[in-house]
């Protein structure tokens, strides 16, 4: 019993801000750990998190060699990782940087219902472009960005900032203009950017018969939260990339019916962002109480 007395003397000064202490680092691990799954080093960052475990176990055990070798490849594995894996880092960063912050409250009451009936007039006009292109077998490459900014990948090509309308879109994906052969970034419902080059995905899964375009919406559903849709020009289909899934739709009515239901707006996002911070605070706090009471019965 003597050696659980330091874990029974925490628990009688755990407070509230412990519990916000514990869910942010729990988030910050979650988030990394996620994202590391995402990219091409993630297995080496598993395994570095493998050698340190053995690092620890090599310590408690008293393990000399072990343990010295181990303290000396991660003090010079430290900087070569830093060195050669730098664009990898770099996007975890941008990654937590993406995010957006402080919009919460915008769209409150009557609003809401505005922005869904926008969501709803945009998808009507992206599926009705997409099917007229698919008929004619134009190819097109469309990303809607939902709460993670896309700026990056706007910047790659050219900003625009213009309504969203059936016409533009079949001028820009219209074979040989200048900005035909990359993506649409459209955000806010506007056409933020166009000929903008997006990740291409590294998976192994994806079908051969799928070309430069789906493994470029593919490798952006990996990146972020965005809606990709794609029109192939070879076989004249469109599919729906969301979630590292690439999902074959044949008509205009399914692709919206995709889009609505992948589509919440950001209140909605923020609200149960929120909701579940808060039930997982609340859930802390109670185990907190009844690790209390149980120490008071004991006495």
């Amino acid at each position: 019993m003597r050696a659980l007395e330091p874990i029974w003397g925490a628990l009688r000064t755990f407070t509230f801000l412990d519990a916000i202490d514990i869910l942010i680092i729990a988030y910050f691990t979650y988030g990394f750990l996620k994202i590391i799954d995402d990219i091409k080093a993630g297995r080496l960052f598993k395994g570095i998190i493998i050698l340190a475990v053995v690092y620890g176990i090599s310590t408690a055990l008293n393990l000399i060699t072990l343990s010295f070798v181990l303290k000396n490849f991660f003090a010079i594995g430290a900087v070569a990782i830093v060195v050669v894996f730098q664009p990898e880092l770099r996007r975890i960063l941008e990654h937590f940087g993406r995010r957006k912050f402080g919009r919460l409250g915008r769209w409150l009451g009557e609003e809401g219902s505005k922005v869904n009936e926008e969501f709803i007039k945009l998808a009507n006009i992206l599926c009705d472009a997409c099917e007229t292109m698919a008929h004619q077998k134009t190819g097109a490459l469309l990303v809607i960005e939902r709460t993670e900014s896309l700026e990056d990948i706007a910047r790659t090509g050219t900003i625009l900032d213009a309504v969203v309308t059936k016409e533009l879109l079949l001028n820009i994906f219209f074979v040989n203009t200048p900005l035909h052969d990359g993506a649409v970034v459209i955000n806010d419902n506007k056409i933020h950017a166009a000929g903008c080059i997006l990740p291409l995905s590294n998976s192994s899964t994806i079908n051969k018969k799928y070309g430069t375009r789906h493994r470029a919406a593919l490798g952006m559903s990996e990146n972020s939260d965005a809606l990709v849709i794609v029109v192939s020009e070879e076989r004249g289909e469109m599919s729906f990339i969301y979630k590292r899934q690439i999902i074959p739709v044949k008509t205009a009515n399914e692709l919206k019916e995709k889009l609505l239901e992948n589509l919440p707006t950001e209140v909605q996002e923020e609200q149960k962002s929120i909701s579940l911070v808060q039930n997982k605070i609340n859930l802390l706090l109670l185990k907190a109480k009844e690790f209390k009471l149980r120490l008071k019965i004991k006495k």
